[in-house]
């Protein structure tokens, strides 16, 4: 192509309507920090004719590569060129798939991480995570890539990361809000920490013309059917797993507040499932010594979720944008379900208010080669774990001969967790015809805090403070065996004070070559603030000091990739990718160096039920051995552990060359080759 040649990308995904950009000396171009969508590109020079090249589709993480033969003209001259968009990416080296909004809704899949997995060649998930249209906890599906770790995920909205606690999930994506998802699985540029797979959410708009949509998914016990015919049961197999409900439903709505000027899109969904494990039975004896199974009752594995959010963008002045959205989400489910655990002895989980995520971008385009963006991020979700009514007085007893829990949950469990994790980036990029330079700034903070006190500091020793452990006796009764202490109330913090990176990359393109080459520097501090744990009926008052750097981790990493149009006509790529990636964290090791979490929390002792009322008739505040059956009581051995309380003289203690200094974190490398070519 010529330089000197005006090119216009025009788009109803554009706010501002068409961005402008002009060839360079060699007749290159690039246009770069386009939102998804279909485009018409205009190429005019003043003494040869118009090109219009039409129904460009574009998505996230894609470069289309337009090229037009300009001829001698008038300039009111125009040629339409219509053809089919380019379908291989011959500059960009990042392995990526695209799942579009319509594909979310036709597929009986999780609208999460795990399904999109099973739509993306060389993404895996774990074998319990595994689900049928939604009927399991869709945030357990972890997407892993390459062999690596299921940590590295990330899951992004808009670009930005809102994993909860680094690789776990507080939120979940809402198919209704994305106009696609961008699954990418290796040669991530120096713009990200990880190398492991992630999932971005393209946020829809609203755009100038009012649009909705609504959709719901269900199913229920009589759509569905199972394999235990008359002959499993003639061998003894009397249930099987089964899922009473699945539903999902989403109502979404967008359009012009001002038009050209101002968009909106506001979506709610709601969704959940409810299944029916086989062989765990409510308990008919609840608040007894005894599990009587109630096998008109099985026990159910439920989660229930609701949502609503809403998006804005904003085109302040000619060259600024603003996006700001803003989710909220709450959800009720249940933990500890499992087959050897009776339905009282779990307990109920609410991610409730504040459980919301806030994001602003700005975007500023100074020029037609210089642009800027900064962009913040902000989660906070808490989970409340709660005992069910019926288990409101109960003390949690397990069965050590059958491996069984019943009558209520461990104490261990109980509390609430709250957790706030920031994001920001910042980035500058200059782009030429044959340059897309970038450099930028990436950095989280956030902050854990989670109390476990299910009593409270009280005069009486509370339910939730002991459990028992009952052992199979003759002819089907159950025989006291040994008692577990807690030493609650118990209260853990850490803080990440900063994850910063620091980077530079560029995309330079010399004819058929483009070379992706880019530089970061990775510093990850994190610490536990001093703590100070009330006393309890077991325990004392407990301070412990501030423990910093753990760790303070300073990182280079490098990354080169290359990708080569082979035959120049933009259907079959060469590439290959070199990159070094930090291993994930966030409270992991600060967690691990927690003076709580490295204390001795509970210990146990036997017990002698010598009166047989199923109640220890013993002090156990004194953690001595008692004999007190010649005076009607019982007889409780001492604690097993002299540190109940304390901190574990045992514990595992890290050598500081792991937690401070260069190249102390995890890490690995990552290569691929691969050749993409169109068939047709």
């Amino acid at each position: 192509m010529l330089p000197g040649v005006t090119i216009e990308a025009a788009s109803p995904a554009l706010i501002e309507k068409v961005r402008t950009v002009v060839s360079d000396e060699k007749g290159e171009y690039k246009i770069v920090n386009l939102p998804g969508g279909t485009y018409t590109v205009t190429f005019s020079l003043a003494g040869f004719s118009t090109i219009k090249r039409e129904g460009l589709e574009l998505t996230a993480n894609f470069t289309v590569n337009v090229v037009a033969e300009m001829h001698v003209g008038q300039l009111e001259e125009t040629v339409v060129v219509s053809g089919q968009s380019p379908i291989v990416d011959v500059q960009t080296t990042a392995q990526h798939k695209v799942v579009s909004g319509d594909l979310l809704y036709s597929l009986p899949l999780t609208k999460e991480m795990g399904g999109f997995a099973k739509v993306t060649v060389g993404a895996t998930i774990r074998a319990t995570a595994q689900d049928v249209g939604g009927n399991i906890d869709p945030m357990n599906g972890y997407t892993v890539i390459h062999g690596g770790h299921y940590t590295d995920n990330r899951a992004l909205l808009d670009g930005m990361q809102f994993n909860g606690e680094g690789n776990g999930r507080g939120f979940y994506f809402n198919p209704a809000a994305a106009s696609e998802v961008s699954v990418q699985l290796g040669g991530q540029t120096a713009e990200f920490e990880n190398g492991g797979a992630q999932a971005n959410l393209v946020p829809k708009d609203g755009g100038n013309h009012f649009s909705g949509m609504f959709s719901f998914n269900y199913a229920g016990k009589g759509l569905l059917s199972n394999n235990l015919t008359p002959e499993l049961q003639a061998r003894g197999l009397k249930a099987v797993n089964t899922t009473d409900r699945t539903y999902d439903g989403n109502v979404a709505v967008g359009g012009p507040i001002q038009r050209d000027k101002l968009w909106f899109f506001a979506s709610i969904r709601g969704f959940g499932y409810k299944n029916l494990m086989a062989a765990d039975y409510y308990n008919l004896t609840q608040n007894t010594p005894f599990y009587t199974p109630d096998v008109s009752r099985p026990a159910p594995q439920q989660q229930d979720n609701r949502s609503a959010g809403v998006r804005f963008t904003y085109q302040v002045a000619s060259k600024d944008k603003l996006n700001i959205s803003y989710d909220i989400q709450h959800t009720d489910l249940c933990l500890g379900c499992s087959p050897l655990v009776a339905p009282e002895a779990t307990y109920t989980t609410s991610y409730a208010n504040p459980n919301y995520l806030l994001q602003t971008k700005w975007t500023h385009l100074a020029s037609n080669k210089f642009i800027w963006e900064v962009a913040d991020s902000t989660l906070i979700f808490n989970w409340p774990n709660h005992r069910k009514p019926e288990a409101a007085d109960a003390i949690s007893i397990f069965n050590g001969s059958t491996g069984f829990r019943y009558n209520a949950p461990l104490a261990s469990s109980l509390g609430q967790r709250v957790a706030s994790e920031s994001n920001q980036r910042g980035s500058v990029s200059y782009v030429t015809g044959s340059h897309a330079f970038k450099a930028g700034f990436t950095t989280q903070e956030a902050w854990h805090h989670a109390w476990y006190d299910d009593n409270g500091p009280a005069a009486g020793i509370g339910p939730g403070l002991v459990a028992y452990t009952f052992l199979n006796g003759p002819s089907g009764t159950v025989v006291p065996s040994s008692i577990t202490e807690y030493a609650e109330p118990v209260t853990f913090r850490e803080r990440l004070k900063v994850n910063l990176g620091v980077y530079v990359q560029d995309q330079w393109t010399l004819k058929r070559l483009t070379l992706n080459v880019g530089l970061r520097y990775d510093y990850f501090n994190a610490f536990v603030p001093a703590q100070d744990l009330a006393a309890g009926p077991f325990v004392p008052a407990r301070h412990y000091d501030q423990v910093d750097c753990v760790p303070c981790w300073k990182d280079i990493n490098p990354r080169f990739a290359a990708s080569y149009d082979l035959f120049g006509d933009g259907r079959t790529a060469l590439k290959v990718n070199v990159g070094r990636f930090a291993g994930a964290d966030i409270y992991t090791m600060a967690r691990a160096n927690n003076p709580v979490t490295r204390a001795i929390l509970n210990a146990s002792r036997t017990w002698t039920d010598t009166n047989r009322n199923f109640a220890p008739d013993c002090n156990l505040t004194n953690s001595a051995a008692q004999d007190l059956s010649a005076a009607g009581g019982d007889v409780c051995g001492a604690l097993n552990n002299r540190n109940f309380g304390l901190n574990n003289p045992n514990a595992s203690t890290y050598d500081p060359t792991v937690l401070t200094g260069f190249g102390a974190r995890s890490y690995n490398w990552q290569k691929s080759v691969q050749i993409q070519h169109q068939l047709r």
